[in-house]
């Protein structure tokens, strides 16, 4: 089974504050975490995502990096399986995953870094600035 992390971007919302409000959610078969268009702030998200994911380039098998939804009691926590695999697992309020899939790390990381720059772009075109946008933008400029 593979995943991946879905960030429309066309309900993105800039607060005062700098922080940028939308949708994102993992979707693995047709299942979706934590919901199917679930309000979020999808750029510091993401922003983790990528961290994680570099980190996990290099890591040794059995490695595991968890990332918290900003909204609720949600983690998804990323193992690397081996040289080419890695596993999702989400999680709600519950010990219990709600959900586990595995797929190729470079599929992972591919349509990641493909949703990371969909959300740069849209936030460049709409003039948006925030701490998080310039994490992502630094961590995407680095090979």
């Amino acid at each position: 089974m593979t995943f991946q992390l879905i960030a429309p971007t066309s309900h993105l919302i800039h607060w005062p504050s700098g922080g940028i409000a939308g949708q994102i959610w993992l979707e693995s078969e047709g299942r979706c975490f934590p919901e199917r268009e679930w309000s979020d702030l999808p750029v510091a998200v993401v922003r983790v995502f990528v961290h994680f994911t570099r980190g996990l380039i290099t890591a040794q098998v059995g490695q595991r990096r968890t990332v918290h939804f900003r909204e609720g009691p949600f983690s998804v926590t990323l193992t690397r399986l081996d040289e080419d695999l890695l596993h999702c697992s989400t999680h709600g309020a519950g010990q219990v995953p709600e959900w586990t899939a595995v797929q190729p790390f470079a599929d992972w990381q591919a349509s990641l870094w493909s949703e990371a720059e969909g959300l740069l772009d849209a936030c460049t075109v709409n003039g948006w600035d925030s701490p998080d946008l310039e994490a992502l933008t630094s961590m995407l400029s680095v090979g």
